[in-house]
């Protein structure tokens, strides 16, 4: 008998969890693909800014005592994208890669080893992608976090 579900269930703790825990004055919102956040140097008074994205995910059969049953999971991979604007320094962009390595770690902190949902396994923070950095000062820090959904399938 299946259980119902959402493969996206974990979208909403994420902002939530980010929203209470990051510094006053940073938003945090869901962006669906990492090519809308491209406009964001029109929008810099908005920033800095935390965009929560579902990347990809594989299912993993489980069975805790042979390997073999048709229980279900789903290994699945967030970003969670920085992006901060800073003018100063345009030529080398420190104070922008600065701005954003700080309000990263903060996520790392927030993230990393917690438990988003009943029966979840923690989150695990598992690569930082290739920064962005665009001329006028706009940088995006993408982080990648791992999570294992509850069973979504099984007897």
């Amino acid at each position: 008998m299946s259980e119902p579900g959402n493969l996206f269930a974990l979208e909403s703790p994420l902002i939530a969890r980010l929203t209470e825990t990051l510094p006053a004055g940073v938003q945090v919102l869901a962006a669906p693909y990492l090519e809308d956040l491209r406009d964001l140097e029109q929008r810099a008074r908005r920033l800095p800014a935390v965009f929560v994205m579902h990347l990809d995910g594989a299912p993993i059969e489980v069975d805790p005592k042979t390997g073999s049953s048709r229980r279900l999971q789903l290994a699945q991979r967030w970003a969670v994208v920085i992006a901060t604007h800073n003018r100063a320094e345009l030529a080398t962009g420190a104070p922008a890669r600065l701005q954003a390595g700080e309000l990263a770690w903060s996520a790392i902190g927030a993230l990393h080893d917690w438990r988003p949902l009943e029966r979840a396994k923690p989150l695990e923070f598992s690569r930082l992608l290739s920064p962005l950095f665009f001329e006028g000062g706009l940088q995006l820090l993408p982080l990648v976090f791992s999570h294992k959904t509850p069973r979504l399938c099984g007897d």
